[in-house]
């Protein structure tokens, strides 16, 4: 008598949805007519071979029971493949589909109170590492890859776009009492414009829109008025997006991470903030005389102008998803110094506007940083084609090349160990090689100062300028100090 030689193995999970699972499975095969080895299914996430009614190798299964449930193909002889779905996967897809809805129907009440507005998925910090945020588009499609972040232990936050920041300010860290005090008239009423969301339980973070851009000095001012954490800039303010878990390990509790929720929003109102005047400094060119009065205004005009915000200077994130702070401050510095700003003021303007010092706490570490980048940025200025256009001119030196035909040439700059090689092509028209090399020099100079390579007592700078086809070089030291 034969013996039928059958696999052993028994499912490892025996409890009460698998065994529904394979009642299900094996559904399919009677409700075709067809009959399979009773070994089967087996949910392991390999391929099995199946004999069905009585025929070997009549086709095969593959099922894994990874959350939702368990879900596979399987592809019978001359038939097309069945992607086969337990009753628990049905149930769960659903119930995760009806929160992604819930999650679409958030986003869009965001939209209405923010407009234009954009997420953050925030890493803290870890052996050793900064934290790190990057900004997501706030977008239904978006959706599962924040859920995704948030599951793996990320923070999800939200903030409404630079162009519309101006009309919003966040105030933080409030409990009931607070919210009363500030955000409710007597009968309990919210005040207009709010959107309110619980970041932890008992904890709120309170958006108020505004009828009118209110300035980084106002905001500072109103939220002074409010108690809120006087060491938070108002800009460029993260808030903890509604519908996601608070990921913080400290409001872990038996049922797992708090899920923030909105309390309260109002995206058909805004709050009218009172303006705040601000005392001036005394005019000084009050106590000139009418002509020199005329001579300030002429020489001031320039400075008089409406200035920037850092913010316009945004450089995005690095590879790490980390705020491009750095770069931005450089861009921001050059801008105000070409304006004729003066530099306790610029040092000053990026200070209060830049909202994240970790790379440099203390006030020894930012006062260094902040004079480092100013001379680069200041440097650059000056060695700007803008800027030695206006200087006195020079008596002019020796041409390069009496030719018409361009000429190639390389410039070399050495400072201490540090070389800068740089090849290039210029005409009959380079005329003032002392100037030219000044400024391939300072721009160095800059360079190595931002890079940290270069201290300001960096020694002597030189720079050399070889006309490649020939022999002859001319050589020269330039500037020492910049």
């Amino acid at each position: 008598m034969e013996k039928k030689i059958t696999n052993q193995r028994k499912p490892e999970n025996t409890d009460n949805n698998l065994k529904k699972a394979r009642k299900e499975f094996r559904k399919v095969f009677d409700d075709k007519g067809y009959s399979i080895d009773e070994e089967h299914p087996i949910f392991d996430g390999k391929r099995h071979s199946l004999t069905v009614n009585g025929k070997e190798n009549a086709g095969w299964y593959k099922i894994i029971t990874n959350d939702p449930g368990p879900a596979g193909f399987i592809l019978l002889r001359d038939e097309k493949t069945i992607r086969w779905l337990s009753s628990e996967y049905k149930e769960k897809q659903e119930s995760a589909g009806l929160k992604a809805g819930k999650m679409v129907q958030v986003i869009e009440k965001l939209k209405r109170y923010f407009g234009d507005h954009e997420f953050g998925i925030f890493k803290e910090a870890e052996n050793g590492k900064d934290g790190a945020v990057w900004a997501v588009a706030a977008e239904p499609k978006n959706v599962n890859y924040l859920k995704a972040m948030n599951a793996q232990g990320k923070h999800i936050f939200i903030r409404p776009s630079f162009e519309k920041e101006s009309h919003f300010m966040m105030h933080d860290d409030l409990d009931r009492a607070g919210l009363a005090k500030y955000h409710q008239d007597a009968n309990g009423k919210w005040k207009p414009g709010r959107l309110v969301v619980e970041s932890s339980p008992g904890n709120y973070q309170v958006w108020i829109k505004t009828d009118r851009p209110l300035s980084v000095e106002e905001k500072k001012y109103w939220l002074d008025k409010m108690k809120s954490d006087p060491g938070a800039s108002p800009l460029h303010r993260w808030g903890r997006a509604p519908g996601f878990r608070n990921r913080k390990k400290k409001y872990k509790t038996e049922k797992g991470f708090p899920l923030a929720r909105f309390e309260w929003i109002d995206w058909k109102n805004q709050a009218k903030i009172p303006k705040v005047e601000f005392k001036k400094e005394p005019d000084p060119s009050k106590s000139l005389s009418p002509s020199q009065q005329r001579h300030s205004q002429r020489v001031s005009r320039s400075t008089n102008q409406e200035l920037p915000y850092r913010s316009k200077y945004y450089k995005g994130v690095d590879a790490k998803g980390k705020v491009m702070e750095s770069e931005q401050d450089f861009a921001y510095m050059l801008a105000l110094i070409r304006r004729g700003v003066p530099e306790d003021e610029v040092k000053r303007r990026v200070l209060d506007e830049r909202a994240d010092w970790s790379n440099h706490e203390g006030p020894r570490r930012k006062d260094h940083y902040l004079t480092t980048t100013y001379n680069a940025a200041k440097a650059i200025v000056e060695a700007s084609p803008q800027n030695t256009q206006k200087k006195q001119r020079k008596p002019r030196p020796p041409r390069i090349s009496n030719s018409k035909k361009n000429k190639k040439f390389k410039v070399t700059v050495k400072c201490n160990e540090h070389i800068l090689q740089e090849n290039i092509t210029v005409g009959k028209d380079v005329e003032k090689v002392n100037e030219f090399l000044e400024q391939k020099a300072k721009l160095f100079a800059a360079k190595l100062i931002k890079d940290n390579k270069l201290q300001e007592n960096h020694g002597d700078i030189t720079a050399t300028i070889t006309e490649m086809k020939q022999s002859e070089s001319k050589t020269m030291e330039v500037s020492k100090e910049f």
